[in-house]
């Protein structure tokens, strides 16, 4: 199997981990709910990936800009956008200013994390040099 070559493997790697945590409903319970460790976490809230997709680097806004550098095609990308759909959705209807356990509690957060599973399921299947 051809692994594929990325500019910022780094970056897909923390990609992959921000949406492990968020297609995990018990890692975000335990972490970001009750702070409490899970697995090998110590830390995480619903800020830190905020932070990563679209302070950092602002790739969900954009993820088409990352082919090549973090995301490996248009499928990749489109999820990306799909997760950041969702995201608006969310924060559209409920503003920025609730507490991770009030925004998982919501109805569109299963939306989020369902999105957020089918991105990791992509990010998985295809194998990167230097992951």
């Amino acid at each position: 199997m051809t692994k594929h070559q990325l500019e910022l493997p780094f970056v897909r790697r923390e990609l992959i981990s921000h949406m492990e945590s968020l297609s995990d409903p018990n890692e975000q319970q335990s972490l970001w709910v009750e702070h409490k460790p899970y697995k090998n976490f110590m830390y995480g809230s619903l800020d830190t990936v905020i932070d990563f997709l679209y302070r950092e680097y602002d790739l969900a806004d954009i993820p088409h800009d990352f082919i090549g550098e973090v995301l490996i095609d248009e499928d990749e990308a489109y999820l990306l956008k799909e997760l950041d759909k969702k995201f608006d959705i969310l924060f559209e209807r409920y503003g920025g200013k609730l507490s991770d356990a009030e925004y998982i509690a919501k109805p569109e957060w299963q939306d989020v994390v369902a999105a957020a599973r089918k991105l990791l399921d992509k990010l998985n299947a295809t194998p990167i040099e230097g992951l």
